[in-house]
């Protein structure tokens, strides 16, 4: 069993840098920090790819960083940045989960409107 999540984890720390800059799927997205949250060894290996994206590079390019973040940041903390990038993506996942069912029941209502006004103006010409 030791080796099916070896190779989860392999792949986990290959998502890595798609994970820091947003470019899984929205099911990737959600697999990746479901593994993470439980994995030790994951979560240490997201903490030493934030030093260096952070911490030793400096090239992490931030647009508008909440004040959180910025003192993670200052303070090192990257075991604190780490959870925050989990909680922030998670959160990221499901309001765009939400608008999309959102979407689909205006979308239900609108064409339950249409089929109503088309009955109604069958009724009219009947």
């Amino acid at each position: 069993m030791a080796g099916k999540d070896e190779e989860i984890c392999e792949s986990i720390q290959r998502d890595m840098p798609l994970f820091v800059s947003g470019r899984l799927s929205d099911e990737e997205m959600k697999d990746f920090i479901r593994h993470v949250k439980h994995c030790k060894s994951c979560q240490e290996e997201l903490m030493t790819y934030d030093i260096l994206e952070y911490g030793l590079k400096e090239k992490k390019t931030l647009t508008s960083p909440d004040a959180e973040t910025v003192r993670l940041i200052r303070d090192y903390d990257f075991q604190g940045l780490m959870k925050k990038q989990l909680s922030d993506m998670e959160a990221k996942v499901r309001r765009k989960e939400k608008w999309e069912r959102l979407s689909l029941l205006a979308l239900g209502i609108a064409n339950i409107a249409a089929l109503a006004a088309t009955a109604l103006m069958l009724l009219e010409k009947w």
